[in-house]
């Protein structure tokens, strides 16, 4: 039988924008005597390249068209968030119960192109996709 376990990698800490992600993740396993051997499989978090690659966005620099401040306003929602969400879309599938459906320029279906508040920084700032 074969088992699947999850391990994560300690120490990682909060990834900023230009951080090295490869050498971060290995100083990590290194400091607490762990490492990758043949047939690991690392799993990271859109989120973590996202910050890494320097893809946050200060809220206080959107500025909100008038239809996404009328979204916003339609379902007490933050204009600049839906103007994020709007801008990062290569196009809207669907607009509904507050939520926008898009698709990205990377060709996924998704809610709001992905655009990411939590665990940013209390809500300052947004995360938006990889680049890549």
């Amino acid at each position: 039988m074969t088992a699947l376990c999850v391990l994560p990698i300690p120490g990682v800490g909060e990834i900023r924008p230009g951080d090295p992600l490869v050498e971060t993740f290995l100083a990590a396993l290194t400091a607490h005597r762990m490492e990758f051997v043949r047939g690991d499989i690392l799993v990271v978090t859109h989120k973590v390249v996202s910050k890494a690659e320097g893809q946050i966005v200060a809220l206080d620099t959107v500025k909100p068209s008038a239809d996404a401040r009328r979204w916003a306003r339609r379902y007490h929602l933050d204009p600049r968030v839906v103007q994020l969400a709007l801008t990062d879309a290569a196009g809207v599938v669907r607009r509904e119960h507050g939520v926008t459906i898009t698709e990205t320029r990377h060709g996924f279906i998704c809610a709001n192109s992905g655009v990411d508040l939590s665990n940013v920084d209390g809500g300052h700032s947004a995360v938006l996709l990889p680049r890549d």
